[in-house]
């Protein structure tokens, strides 16, 4: 229910100009997002916007953005933010330098037509999709990940559709979104996680959210169990 609880409270019903990337226009929460990520302080008070300036430089040094869910939304942002304010690049950006890469896991569409477009053209720049997460639906309003799309959600042996209760109370959240703007989701490789035999939706949203991408690419205790169980 956390991740539940975080997309229908991520402010996506405000839009901010992206300066970054031509036309591009992104949620007034994925902006903010960027803005408290870049404010973070190591142990020695040093946020991470002074340590990014003073480590990375025009002279080739390779910078590598990730995250997973939200915090792939933000590498999304970040990768051309740094392209820009930490490699010098004229904005708005004509592409990733080379010495820029960003990979995300999970991320909803943070932007419009013209931001999702840019991303989705970078060799540079990879999404990883699991088909039945439904957090990458949101808040796509059309194409393969979209709000739509999500309330069919999980095919069988799992629970679908999304009950009408959590679907009234995305519509509720797609009905802020301001007149004339849509949400796109990018490009990417996507893969299908087979979903489990449970009664309840939000369970599944957690287990298609966080365990699929444990398996798939082989990271954390969930892999483990995964090949332990296989091999008995």
């Amino acid at each position: 229910t956390n991740i539940w609880d975080a997309l229908l409270d991520f402010h996506m019903d405000h839009i901010a100009d992206f300066e970054e990337i031509s036309e591009a226009q992104v949620a007034k929460g994925a902006n903010h997002g960027l803005s408290n990520v870049l404010r973070l302080k190591d142990g020695d008070g040093q946020m991470l916007r002074k340590f990014l300036e003073s480590s990375i430089r025009e002279d080739g040094t390779s910078l590598l953005v990730a995250g997973h869910s939200l915090g792939g939304t933000i590498a999304s942002l970040l990768a051309p933010w740094a392209a820009v304010h930490l490699l010098k690049e004229k904005k708005p950006l004509a592409q990733l330098p080379d010495t820029i890469q960003a990979v995300t896991f999970a991320a909803f569409a943070a932007g419009n037509q013209a931001f999702a477009d840019f991303l989705s053209s970078q060799s540079n720049y990879q999404a990883n999709f699991n088909e039945n997460d439904a957090v990458p639906h949101v808040w796509a309003t059309s194409g393969e990940y979209s709000v739509d799309n999500m309330y069919a959600l999980f095919p069988a042996p799992g629970p679908s559709p999304m009950p009408g209760d959590l679907q009234k109370r995305v519509q509720d959240k797609i009905n802020k979104i301001p007149s004339g703007f849509s949400y796109v989701q990018t490009t990417g490789i996507s893969f299908a996680f087979p979903s489990e035999a449970t009664s309840s939706w939000l369970t599944e949203l957690s287990y298609q959210h966080n365990n699929a991408y444990d398996v798939q690419f082989g990271a954390g205790d969930s892999a483990r169990q995964a090949s332990t169980s296989a091999k008995a």
